[in-house]
């Protein structure tokens, strides 16, 4: 059973807020704090960094381009849970449940052989 509480709108009408409309709301703040510190943290420093060192007329260093995929990457996890949240989205399958284990083990060694890139 869900609790509720009373609480009033702009109106000073009392409305009904359930457990469930306030656990929604709290997913929601929080998703809302990941997309903002994903796009204004890890996307903007990573790339931020890099052009910088271009610049300058440097070249970019094996670390700028891990730091910059390992933001791209972290940017897709914040959008994979907006999509689970949004009724109106459907994640792409994940074709790692598609493979079988020879396939997954020949997709490990060319991500390793292309991080020693």
């Amino acid at each position: 059973m869900s609790s509720t509480a009373p609480n009033t709108n702009g109106d000073g009408e009392t409305t009904i807020t359930t457990d469930d409309d306030s656990l929604s709301e709290v997913g929601r703040d929080l998703l809302r704090a990941e997309l903002e510190r994903v796009s204004e943290e890890d996307i903007r420093d990573a790339f931020r960094e890099a052009s910088a060192r271009l610049a300058q007329g440097e070249e970019l260093t094996r670390d700028d381009i891990r730091a910059m995929r390992e933001a791209v990457q972290e940017a897709e996890r914040v959008l994979d849970l907006s999509a689970r949240a949004s009724a109106e989205a459907t994640s792409f399958p994940d074709p790692w449940e598609f493979l079988d284990d020879q396939s997954r083990a020949a997709y490990v060694d060319e991500v390793q052989r292309r991080q020693d890139l």
